[in-house]
């Protein structure tokens, strides 16, 4: 699970999800548009590259610093 504590952002692995987007259970992040759970397949489609990239930017800006575990 992704969260934010203590101002820093910690990436993890999450459980599949549906994918709000192309329906698909998979890996998601609530980062497509207005918070929606993307894959990440479809999160890096043209139509959507815009948007999550603008989204993850604005979580890692705000943040301390990142730390992820895979």
């Amino acid at each position: 699970m992704s969260r934010m504590i203590n101002g820093s952002y910690i990436i993890e692995p999450e459980k599949p999800k549906l994918c709000e987007f192309c329906g698909q259970l998979r890996e998601t992040r609530p980062v497509g548009t207005n918070n929606t759970n993307i894959c990440y397949a479809c999160a890096h489609k043209p139509e959507y590259i815009e948007e999550t990239t603008k989204k993850l930017t604005e979580l890692i800006k705000n943040s301390k610093n990142v730390i992820i575990n895979i």
